[in-house]
């Protein structure tokens, strides 16, 4: 069994039901809540990850643990357990491709331009409206306290996109054209102070590593690229891009924020298999073909 090192030798009885709920044949409905038991007050929220290292649970399990199937043992799924969808942000022009803060205090959000002209047979979606050259984009954030009213963190007269929190939401990595082609640049947060460019020959998708140390993207020849950057002071200092691997070519035109993932220790890295090359179709003679029939 795993060890979890968050849990006292009671775990291993507590979790006799979650493990006899793995029994073929057997379902067992698995709630989760142990104040004021197991876990020192205020850790309470480490048992997911018990209900994952030692109960064999999914991570998404073992939150439903906790919430939906809690509301219904307690007959009270009308009330408790779920979380409607709501609308955070308005106004013309469109609001895409959010990034929570790590302390989820704020959303960055990249707030797009309807067209000044209209474009015949277009949906009136992001993905679309994004693809237009002539729509500025810029990186807005709305803070989840307070009046919640959003402000623009980052505006240009340039389009801003592909906005994404370092691991310490203290600078923001995000894709620029100001150079005349996509490129990547980092900023601080939430007082810009000069920003640091990232990438040397284009590059879009900025993703960082959980430590905050390195940053990926994808060069414009579909190569994944890593950058090591240190911060001296209130400088952000970043090394030399190097190419990782062959990533698959974006099929989305911009409208995925990522079409990669990468592990917390940026050693492993998940993609969508790359399509076979194509190969040309060939045409075959066979020249005096009646006389091998004649041999057979």
């Amino acid at each position: 069994m795993p060890r979890c090192d968050h849990c006292g030798n009671d775990y291993d009885k507590a979790f006799t039901v979650t493990m006899a709920g793995k029994t073929p044949g057997l379902a067992i409905m698995v709630g989760s809540g142990v104040d004021g038991s197991t876990f020192v007050h205020g850790t309470q929220a480490l048992e997911f990850e018990a209900l994952v290292k030692r109960g064999g649970l999914t991570p998404a399990r073992a939150i439903q643990a906790g919430t939906i199937v809690n509301a219904r043992i307690m007959g009270w799924e009308d009330r408790i357990g779920s979380i409607e969808a709501s609308q955070l942000t308005s106004g013309d022009g469109y609001d895409y491709q959010p990034d929570w803060s790590p302390d989820g205090r704020f959303i960055l959000y990249e707030k797009g331009d309807l067209p000044t002209t209209a474009v015949p047979n277009l949906d009136r979606d992001a993905a679309s409206l994004r693809m237009l050259a002539a729509v500025r984009t810029s990186l807005w954030v709305l803070p989840m306290f307070g009046d919640r009213k959003p402000f623009p963190v980052l505006e240009t007269p340039f389009s801003l996109a592909q906005g994404s929190f370092s691991p310490d939401g203290r600078r923001i990595a995000y894709v620029s054209t100001e150079s005349g082609r996509p490129e990547v640049y980092v900023e601080t947060f939430p007082a810009p102070s000069g920003k640091v460019r990232i990438s040397t020959d284009g590059g879009t998708e900025p993703l960082w590593r959980s430590d905050g140390r390195e940053l990926f993207y994808v060069a414009p020849d579909n190569r994944l690229m890593a950058v090591s950057v240190q911060v001296d002071g209130a400088r952000l200092l970043a090394g030399r891009p190097e190419p990782l691997l062959r990533v698959p070519p974006d099929q989305h035109g911009g409208a995925v924020r990522h079409h990669y993932a990468v592990s917390g220790d940026g050693q492993r890295f998940l993609l969508a298999p790359l399509a076979p090359e194509s190969v040309s179709p060939t045409i075959t003679v066979v020249l005096d073909w009646q006389s091998e029939l004649e041999k057979k």
